[in-house]
């Protein structure tokens, strides 16, 4: 699942690349599907701590490649800020919510300043 994050993230860059004009910017990113698949999945089966490891791998690998090109990285909180918009339909409203306060809550803890 964490390689799935780190591709997932790959992905989502060279898709922002096709169209000329990088369109990965702090303001409108989210991860969309299949990343929230992943997220809600890992939540479901596994608990949140892996969830939040997910979050956090795929953000790391996008920023890898924005700093690859001299682009602004994306902060976590602005991920966060389209956190439900990438969570698939079957999310229940209580799980969205838990996943984005415990991601937020914990990850400058296990990661430090850097996301």
């Amino acid at each position: 699942m964490e390689a799935a994050a780190r591709d997932d993230a790959r992905i989502a860059f060279e898709l922002a690349q096709g169209t000329g004009t990088l369109m990965v910017t702090d303001a409108t990113y989210h991860m969309g599907d299949p990343m929230g698949r992943y997220v809600l999945t890992a939540y479901r089966e596994f608990d949140e701590f892996l969830a939040l490891v997910l979050v956090v791998n795929h953000l790391t690998s996008l920023n890898k490649l924005l700093e690859s090109v001299n682009e602004p990285c994306v902060r976590l909180q602005a991920l966060l800020k389209g956190f439900a918009m990438a969570m698939p339909n079957d999310a229940h409203l209580d799980e969205v919510e838990h996943l984005k306060q415990y991601i937020a809550l914990n990850a400058a803890t296990y990661w430090g300043g850097a996301i």
